[in-house]
């Protein structure tokens, strides 16, 4: 990283630092500054902490704000987090702090209420089907680093929490939402107490998108540079949610809290993102996913200690299907995945009554299986060809896993000491050892700096263990590793925060396909890739009467070690911001940006072209006309602007982001 990147991103948080010195107020905004400051999360650790407090760092968004800036589909609120990329394939595929390629897909561990639901045939999940439509959910934390301490395999580069609708008061919401492409939302959340401190949480949720045009460059049917084509493709996507709660709040000694989710996706759109292998323009190819979840927790309390169990059931059906024209003969199908994911836990922790010291175990076992995984072809004239078996077809994992995470002060230092480890024992690959170690220096009740050391690990997936009919796997493959320092400093004032991130990363035994001599297989899956990146992200957080600033800015460089080539796709630089202005206490304006610089189509020399700037600006209008009335509008793109994505498949010139669109939600809480 150049030493004028460092100086222009840390002298704006200076800059930035100096202004916030206006008087606060939450009259005209559903959350103060304050408010969002003092949110508490457990994502990181056992216990509830404000992300400043974290040792990590951590993103925290909530649904009444994501509904205000009108977002539709999750990547529309993973987007607003720093040092974020959002990849169009067949669907959508996320990076974090660098390391765009065709292994974005993997290492981001998706979480449903603390529960993985990343499938394990390929590792990914957030690709291609969404496991949770945004209407049955509350929150998303999303944590930029390793996280396999708290987490496991796939909270590598990073981690998306769902927090599921959790109420503990009467409540009826209806919510309903409307885009000029057709696309539409409709949902309800509900709740119910009963007996005696008991809650019924009910939330149901559906939503379409309907000929979302996705435009991109294609090369020919030679798959070579100079016999490029443009396409206008369509996605289509529908997916509903229904959630079941039953708890008894968090006030009471014994706690439980049992949920049920059910999900369904159904999606057409790019085939491979558009790769160089030349795909016609009739080429579909589709996602069509169902996926339960079950979690039951159980805790009780006995003064300053917390002990429980946790049990979870998951099982999940993928379909594929496809059509294939420039294949020889055409081709129509399907293929189908099933998986199922089953766990338990036993956990205590403590907390001393001064709040200097906490620690937390926990032991828990866990089994996965693909319970099936097959594929059939025919001739669009009708000729059937026999089910082809996967190879990963009856893969089985099984990981017992011991965690251990605690922090002590050293009240005359003003020092905490952050502490932590995990061992896994994989049946596929055997044990895994993952520390975690950061100190947090408070040099007032405002001012914090902290230094943490973390690793993360990838398990190889059944994929690369077993291989398919043309890449030959290794039973012999180790897991990924990625070892992350940062250096976060925070401040906080009566109006705001500025918040001062480095960080650098390295990425070992990456494993990557390698081009092989062999009769039957051309690659291979080995541990061959090493990679590294670093870099500073600035967030600025403002407040006055009737303004609010949120503000992010990230330079972020990674390479790939091993072949001496950078990660050009994702983009040096992001800058996230949003102003808002209220008109009066009923009304409020905003403004927001989005801004990706210095970026390639593709990841590797045989798609190098640069991209523009990409810049978008979205602006919205809020209105209440009483506590349970509110109405919102949001126009996407307002400028539309013609802004192209990278390509992480590789097509020669992107895929174009969204033009211009408009939404518009309507909220109405019922007695």
């Amino acid at each position: 990283m150049s030493k004028n990147s460092y100086l222009l991103v840390l002298g704006l948080a200076f800059l930035n630092s100096r202004q916030l010195v206006a008087n606060s107020n939450d009259e005209y905004f559903d959350m103060s500054i304050q408010d969002l400051l003092k949110v508490k999360v457990d994502v990181v650790s056992d216990f509830l902490e404000t992300p400043s407090e974290a040792a990590a760092s951590l993103f925290h968004i909530e649904s009444d704000q994501w509904e205000s800036l009108g977002a539709f589909k999750n990547s529309d609120i993973f987007e607003m987090s720093p040092s974020l990329l959002i990849l169009p394939t067949t669907g959508e595929s996320v990076a974090i702090r660098g390391y765009a390629n065709t292994l974005s897909r993997r290492g981001i561990g998706t979480l449903i209420d603390g529960v993985s639901v990343n499938e394990m045939a390929f590792g990914s999940s957030q690709q291609s089907a969404e496991h949770i439509s945004l209407g049955v959910a509350d929150s998303l934390d999303i944590i930029r680093g390793p996280a396999s301490v708290q987490y496991g395999t796939d909270a590598f580069h990073g981690v998306l929490s769902f927090q599921t609708y959790t109420q503990n008061k009467k409540e009826n919401k209806i919510y309903s939402q409307l885009a000029n492409d057709g696309a539409n939302r409709i949902s309800l959340k509900y709740s119910q107490p009963y007996g005696d401190g008991h809650f019924i949480n009910i939330a149901l949720d559906r939503s379409s998108l309907l000929n979302d045009d996705q435009e991109h460059w294609v090369y020919g049917e030679n798959g070579i540079s100079g016999d490029e084509r443009r396409l206008d493709r369509e996605e289509n996507r529908s997916v509903g949610s229904a959630l079941i709660k039953i708890h008894n709040g968090e006030k009471a000694d014994l706690t439980y809290n049992l949920m049920h989710l059910y999900n369904e996706n159904d999606s057409t759109g790019l085939p491979g993102g558009a790769q160089k292998t030349g795909y016609s323009d009739a080429d579909v190819v589709g996602n069509i996913s169902y996926n339960r979840l079950t979690k039951l927790v159980v805790n009780k309390r006995i003064g300053q200690f917390n002990y429980g169990f946790v049990l979870h059931n998951q099982n999940m059906n993928r379909v594929i299907p496809f059509q294939f024209n420039l294949s020889p003969p055409p081709l129509v199908g399907e293929t189908l995945t099933k998986f199922s994911n089953q766990g338990s836990e036993l956990y205590g922790k403590y907390l001393s009554p001064q709040k200097d010291f906490r620690l937390s175990l926990s032991l828990s076992v866990s089994k996965q299986v693909i319970n099936e995984a097959v594929s059939q072809f025919s001739t669009l004239d009708g000729i059937v060809f026999p089910k082809s078996v996967a190879k990963y077809d009856g893969f089985e994992r099984n990981v017992e896993s011991f965690v251990l995470q605690g922090r002590k002060t050293i009240e005359p230092l003003d020092l905490d000491i952050e502490f932590g480890g995990r061992i896994d024992w994989h049946s596929n690959i055997g044990r895994q050892l993952t520390p975690r170690l950061g100190l947090i220096k408070h040099f007032s009740d405002k001012q914090v700096l902290k230094l943490i050391y973390g690793e993360s690990f990838r398990a190889p997936t059944a994929a690369e263990l077993e291989g398919s009919s043309i890449v030959r796997g290794s039973t012999s493959l180790n897991s990924e590793i990625l070892k992350t320092v940062e250096l976060i400093y925070s401040r906080e004032y009566s109006t705001g925060q500025v918040q001062v991130t480095l960080f650098k990363s390295l990425w070992e035994e990456g494993i990557t396909l390698m081009d092989i001599d062999d009769v039957e297989y051309s690659r291979e899956y080995q541990n061959i890739a090493d990679n590294s990146g670093h870099g500073v992200e600035l967030s600025v957080l403002w407040g006055t009467y009737d303004w609010q600033l949120s503000s992010d800015l990230s330079f972020i460089e990674s390479k790939d070690d091993l072949n001496k080539i950078d990660y050009s796709a994702f983009p040096k630089y992001i800058w996230n911001s949003k102003v808002s202005y209220g008109l009066s206490v009923q009304s409020s304006f905003f403004l927001a940006q989005r801004v990706l610089h210095d970026m390639t189509a593709g990841h590797d020399s045989s798609a190098d072209t640069d991209l523009n700037t990409y810049v978008r600006h979205d602006v919205g209008y809020e209105y209440n006309h009483s506590d349970d009335l509110k109405f919102n509008a949001v126009v996407k793109n307002a400028g539309n602007q013609e802004n192209w994505l990278p390509n992480i498949d590789n097509g020669p010139k992107g895929i174009r982001g969204r033009p211009i669109s408009f939404f518009a939600g309507l909220s109405y809480k019922m007695l």
